[in-house]
């Protein structure tokens, strides 16, 4: 039982030494993505039009224009 105590102790105090991008798993962090072991993610940041004022032909030509850049990518999740 104390040898548990002491392992789970040790485990404890190596998790403090770590920094948060290897608790998490980062293994480098590019201008655009965040690269693990299990792959690369990609993010943009977009920023917002006021698109109250646009006509809907404007507001339709630009959800166009972003689905047609976003299209070569695959596997693309966007959050909003």
């Amino acid at each position: 039982m104390e040898v548990m105590k002491l392992r789970r102790k040790q485990k404890q105090k190596e998790r403090q030494k770590q920094s948060t991008k290897e608790l998490i798993g980062i293994d480098e962090i590019t201008d655009y993505s965040l690269k693990t072991p299990y792959g690369e993610l990609v993010y943009f940041i977009i920023h917002p039009t006021n698109i109250s004022v646009l006509s809907d032909e404007s507001v339709s030509a630009r959800i166009y224009a972003l689905m047609t850049e976003l299209s070569p990518y695959n596997c693309v999740k966007m959050e909003f």
